[in-house]
């Protein structure tokens, strides 16, 4: 898996991220309200195909990553809540026509080569903390700590040189804000009752990558304190849009189903699918590449 590649996996892994009958008249109010000391862990994963034809060779991949994370709410100033958020552990399995890579940051193997620098870059980051502002709307102030993971990645692929340069597109301050704000504008500006929909829009940047996510959202049923929303929509690329100095466009779909815990606004669990198709263009070439992801996430009070 060259970094060209890995590169292409973190940026749909980040997209994904931000994927996820009439009533009696009673509406409910969504909105983000952990209280201080309140502490969340969180189990994600992703299942990604990803099929491409190169010089007339067809070339399918699988990529298979589960994500263990935490976060707590440290502090709570004017309307903002300072979340601190630590990554326990991830796991990744890449099967491209039938090699198969593994990657687990608790376990003690060391690959070598460009997969042993991943592997030293995935595990740098593990238990390492980064903080965060957010507001009941949903929306993301301030971000802190990630400038420090990323110096971490990057001095742990060093040997990779120039390309260890591109990780500074995917790990800083401003995409994660943007990436987290994008994870939280499922919220309505105002309650809403069982059948009703509303929309959301979002710009961010992704490896570098501008995107454009449309969004419809639906209070399909609420159950004591869970209140159950399906979502459909779009995305799609800028003009222009390039990846590690490939150009690209790319469309798409995305749908999913989410649980809502009232008195937090957090989800506790969650399903989605993505599809969008990709064009590349490598060395001269156009590449045509397809891509399909499905997502869940368990998140429980601790």
């Amino acid at each position: 898996m060259n970094k060209q590649f890995f590169h292409l996996v973190c940026f749909l892994i980040l997209l994904g991220g931000q994927v996820l009958a009439q009533g009696n008249g009673k509406t409910y109010f969504l909105k983000f309200n952990m209280a201080r000391g309140q502490k969340f862990s969180y189990r994600t994963g992703i299942d990604m195909n990803i099929d491409q034809s190169i010089m007339g060779q067809d070339v399918h991949v699988n990529t298979r990553v589960g994500m263990n994370y935490q976060f707590a709410v440290v502090g709570d100033s004017a309307g903002w809540k300072k979340v601190e958020a630590v990554f326990d552990r991830m796991l990744m399995h890449v099967n491209a026509n039938g090699q198969g890579i593994d990657m687990d940051t608790d376990s003690s193997g060391n690959a070598e080569g460009p997969m042993g620098s991943i592997m030293k870059a995935i595990r740098s980051f593990i238990g390492q903390k980064f903080y965060y502002t957010i507001n009941e709307r949903g929306e993301v102030g301030q971000v802190s700590g990630i400038k420090e993971i990323a110096d971490r990645i990057k001095a742990s692929m060093s040997e990779l040189g120039a390309g260890a340069d591109g990780f500074s597109q995917v790990f800083n301050e401003e995409n994660f804000r943007q990436n987290m704000e994008a994870a939280y504008k499922y919220y309505p500006k105002k309650p809403v009752a069982i059948g009703e929909s509303w929309n959301a829009s979002m710009n961010t940047t992704n490896n570098g990558i501008p995107m454009t996510t449309d969004g419809t959202y639906t209070l399909s049923s609420v159950t004591g304190n869970i209140a159950t929303i399906k979502a459909t929509g779009t995305l799609k690329t800028a003009e222009g849009a390039t990846v590690q100095g490939m150009s690209m466009t790319m469309t798409g779909t995305f749908e999913g189903t989410t649980d809502f815990a009232l008195n937090t606004g957090l989800p506790v669990n969650g399903t989605a699918d993505m599809k969008t198709d990709m064009k590349m263009d490598v060395q001269g070439q156009s590449v045509p590449v397809k891509m399909s992801m499905k997502m869940n996430t368990v998140g429980k009070e601790l």
